[in-house]
């Protein structure tokens, strides 16, 4: 097992608004960005709400370190793991903040359960997504991970819980698209 290796990036914004309104997000923990070029003047409230697929829960820890606490973070688990996200993400979202030497993170953390049965199990909800995407939009998700969280984000906006804009952090997985055990499924 490898020792994590702080590293300190500097990059040319004056204050984390600027960065968020350029760029979108330095996250740190994966050298992860969005690179995002927001059409609004620099200090401008920039207000989003940000829905993925929580697989490890890693991707949504560096998203919480990097991110300010006014951006919304909906992690939709597609695997349950062992020890759940709801434990999980803050511990490694606290670690990230410290290895990348910022404040730690202050927002809420928001996540639903959209996994099925088990890990990779076929749901009608994301099905139905997968479906639907690929028809108004033509981009491809997969039955485990962006499809699963597409209807979480579906659920959400049904529910009211989302509303206004929406970043979908589509993250891969296209590959189990042509995978025997997903082809009755999607036909």
């Amino acid at each position: 097992m490898f020792a994590p290796t702080p590293l300190r990036v500097r990059l040319p914004f004056r204050s984390e608004d600027e960065f968020v309104d350029q760029y979108g997000a330095h996250v740190g923990r994966d050298g992860f960005f969005l690179a995002t070029r927001a059409p609004k003047p620099v200090g401008a409230q920039l207000l989003f709400d940000l829905v993925l697929a929580d697989g490890s829960g890693g991707t949504h820890a560096g998203l919480l370190a990097g991110l300010p606490a006014r951006v919304r973070i909906l992690g939709v688990d597609v695997a349950r793991p062992p020890t759940p996200h709801a434990e999980r993400i803050p511990l490694l979202a606290e670690e990230t903040a410290r290895l990348a030497g910022r404040t730690l993170p202050g927002g809420e953390l928001h996540l639903v359960d959209h996994t099925g049965a088990r890990y990779g199990a076929v749901t009608e909800e994301c099905i139905d997504a997968v479906r639907l995407v690929a028809r108004s939009e033509g981009m491809l998700l997969d039955p485990v991970y962006s499809g699963k969280a597409m209807a979480g984000l579906r659920a959400a906006v049904r529910e009211g819980r989302i509303s206004g804009t929406v970043v979908f952090l589509h993250t891969g997985g296209a590959p189990a698209l042509f995978a025997d055990d997903y082809a009755g499924a999607l036909g």
